[in-house]
């Protein structure tokens, strides 16, 4: 993997190594097996490792490009709020999430929402602010 750092192609080596999973249906359980191949549904990488993979084809002809359907991105701020109004604001602004790409800033676009701190209390409820469309 031509300019991936050591250290991060061991962590993925190491990553996929030694998965199992079960069969469940009905009142049917299996025995684990192992998984050979693939990452889990929804793995944050994924992004990351379908442009390690396919990088290279796209070298092959200086006029083809590459095709993503998924955008994946990280809003990072202080509260659940600030991380939710900057996704807002991202989605919402002109020209969207796609002027966000190449931004050299500390977040992108994304409904993922984090905070690095925690909260005093533990609501029983999870709400979240409304999110109103932007301008046309």
């Amino acid at each position: 993997m031509a300019g991936v750092p050591r250290e991060h192609t061991d962590w993925m080596l190491r990553r996929f190594t030694g998965r199992t999973t079960r069969l469940l249906f009905d009142d049917y359980v299996s025995e684990p097996f192992d998984i050979v191949d693939g990452y889990d549904q929804g793995d944050p990488g994924s992004v990351l490792y379908y442009l390690f993979y396919n990088t290279p084809l796209a070298r092959i002809d200086p006029n083809s490009g590459i095709y993503i359907d998924d955008y994946h991105g990280l809003a990072i701020r202080d509260t659940l709020l600030e991380t939710t109004q900057k996704v807002q604001d991202l989605v919402t602004r002109q020209g969207g999430a796609d002027k966000c790409v190449g931004e050299s800033s500390r977040s992108s676009a994304d409904s993922m929402r984090t905070s690095r701190n925690v909260p005093e209390y533990s609501p029983g409820v999870l709400t979240q602010p409304e999110l109103s469309p932007g301008p046309p």
